[in-house]
């Protein structure tokens, strides 16, 4: 058994176990060796054996920085997965399209929206694929400003390592829905904004208005601090909130 071979089962009973922490030290031993003997990246003189041991090190590592909640990490190894992924004749791995689907969904989160659809071009057979197929769902829910549908999908994640960067996701919707309310509104209900940010627990709904610096008024009404510019803008921010809340009633039930 070679030094590569060797080192590739150990971590396989470590990400089984799962011990991550023992996965990052054989990891880093594997990339050692990969690197002394110049057979990280692919070669053409490569034989297709090391390249599915290499790319198994790969997907492990993506898998172990994800949940290590390291995100850069998790980029690293996905951007030398992409070099394996499109080797012709390599037999394909039955992680490429998980890996695929949250990079994708990485790239949602952090609203790169450009690479988003660069990245879903270079694919094929994408209505076939659940794991692609969601972050395709939220962008296009996104882009139609259906947020309460996206909200919704917490509940059908393709598998539980996408909730990393949904989590993410969620965070900048409700930072950009934030920022409407500031424009729209000089004040709401408690309730109302907990309602707006799809926020379940009050107390959760105060610490946010205290981080966005609101203040709450005697009354219990929240009041948004607005400048001369942003006032211009409520005619169109405002009607921008109904229509991606979906909300069928009137406004007025919520302030």
């Amino acid at each position: 058994m070679s030094q590569l071979e060797t080192h590739l089962k150990l971590l396989r009973q470590c990400f089984q176990k799962p011990d991550y922490n023992s996965c990052l030290h054989t990891l880093q031993l594997i990339k050692l060796h990969l690197t002394l003997t110049n057979t990280l990246l692919p070669a053409t003189s490569t034989s297709s054996q090391i390249l599915i041991q290499v790319r198994e090190f790969l997907e492990i590592g993506a898998y172990t920085s994800l949940r290590l909640n390291d995100l850069d990490a998790f980029t690293r190894y996905y951007s030398n997965l992409e070099e394996y992924y499109v080797i012709p004749d390599l037999p394909k791995s039955a992680n490429e399209y998980p890996l695929r689907g949250l990079s994708l969904l990485r790239l949602l989160s952090e609203n790169r929206i450009a690479e988003f659809h660069v990245a879903l071009e270079k694919l094929v057979d994408v209505e076939q694929n659940q794991f692609v197929q969601y972050p395709v769902m939220l962008e296009r829910w996104i882009m139609e400003g259906s947020y309460d549908k996206v909200w919704q999908e917490q509940q059908a994640l393709p598998s539980k390592d996408y909730e990393v960067f949904l989590v993410v996701l969620l965070e900048t919707i409700r930072e950009e829905i934030a920022s409407g309310l500031e424009v729209s509104y000089d004040r709401l209900t408690i309730a109302g904004i907990s309602q707006l940010l799809f926020i379940q627990d009050q107390r959760e709904t105060i610490e946010f208005i205290k981080i966005k610096g609101w203040t709450i008024s005697p009354n219990g009404l929240v009041e948004f601090k607005k400048s001369t510019g942003e006032v211009e803008q409520v005619g169109n921010m405002e009607h921008m909130i109904q229509q991606t809340l979906g909300y069928a009633r009137e406004l007025e039930q919520i302030v």
